[in-house]
């Protein structure tokens, strides 16, 4: 989901609310900082977070902890038209931040705000800004306009400019408690799975879990677990799965496997109780291997999907290839000790 596409919520998610406290504290006091990173796992709310933020800070009203959502400022900001505040994302997802939109936030910051109050720019994610747009932003955040406020939302902060970095409040999401999630997925699930196992599924991550309840998404995600699974027992080709994995969305699917693999390590790692979506085949298959092999894969599926999100433009085939033939090694190697 895009920023454009997130709806301007008028309160925190129900595990957020030590994370917004400080925010709204902060803008109260009129101690905002002038740049925040929010950074974390995806699938936590960050650009939520943001979006609540920047929602409050445009609210004319201004007269409680939240955005009062009736102001005409209010209204604006839920119709995408307040000139007071700017949006700032790839023009696709799993492409780059180029130059020239974080020009037009120099140029976007330099002006007086026209409704008179702060001017906010929500940046997602700013790993995916080119080195060149990066050091472009770096003006903005060394020598900040008056009453201006830049929210970067990062899943990877290690992929951020350190210069960037360095000139920003960090604030980081990390994953929350099962207990302050379930309530709010329990009702969104329905009858169609358990609501545990779904978040698990999603590495605890919730809207990682509600994003999995949109359209085929669960039935993508079975299919991905079977074709590992296919090809590690050898019932089906690299060449075959590979085709498969290319008819979908290649940063999501690496998403799924990441997921899958840290919940696969944690397991044979360091023996954590295997959860409702254990399976079985992997650790009977992989777990008389070394885990070192298994993680090594691990890292390199990051760095693949680091690669497509990042705006490197390698080729999605031939890299999809690649890592259906190393699974296949894998698991031939893992088998074999």
């Amino acid at each position: 989901m895009t920023l454009a596409e997130t709806e301007f919520g008028l309160s925190p998610f129900p595990w957020q609310g030590e994370q917004w406290s400080g925010l709204y504290k902060a803008i109260e006091q009129s101690r905002l900082p002038h740049a925040y990173l929010f950074s974390g796992i995806a699938g936590v709310g960050k650009a939520h977070m943001a979006l609540l933020v920047a929602h409050r800070l445009m609210c004319s009203a201004q007269s409680g902890e939240l955005a009062c959502g009736h102001c005409k400022a209010c209204q604006l900001v839920k119709a995408g038209s307040h000139p007071d505040l700017l949006l700032v994302e790839p023009e696709a997802h799993g492409k780059a931040i180029k130059i020239d939109p974080i020009r037009k936030v120099t140029d976007f910051l330099a002006k007086t705000a026209q409704q008179g109050g702060r001017k906010v720019v929500v940046l997602a994610p700013a790993e995916a800004m080119t080195t060149a747009a990066a050091n472009a932003l770096l003006k903005s955040l060394e020598e900040p306009a008056g009453n201006s406020h830049l929210l970067l939302v990062s899943h990877q902060a290690s992929g951020v400019l350190s210069t960037i970095r360095s000139r920003c409040r960090l604030l980081t999401f990390g994953q929350p408690p099962v207990e302050q999630v379930l309530p709010w997925l329990t009702p969104l699930v329905g009858s169609r799975t358990d609501p545990a196992a779904l978040l698990e599924l999603a590495g605890g991550a919730p809207l990682y879990a509600s994003d999995l309840l949109e359209g085929e998404n669960l039935e993508h995600h079975q299919a991905l677990m079977s074709g590992l699974e296919a090809l590690a027992l050898g019932q089906t080709g690299p060449l075959t799965l590979a085709s498969q994995w290319q008819a979908q969305d290649p940063i999501q699917l690496l998403t799924w496997i990441q997921v899958w693999l840290s919940q696969l390590l944690r397991q044979l790692q360091w023996q954590v109780k295997p959860g409702a979506n254990s399976v079985d085949w992997a650790l009977q298959m992989l777990g008389r291997g070394d885990p070192a092999i298994l993680h090594r894969y691990y890292e390199k599926v990051g760095r693949a999907r680091s690669a497509l999100a990042g705006g490197a433009n390698p080729n999605p085939q031939l890299l999809l290839e690649e890592l259906v033939l190393d699974w296949q090694a894998l698991c031939r190697a893992m088998a074999r000790r």
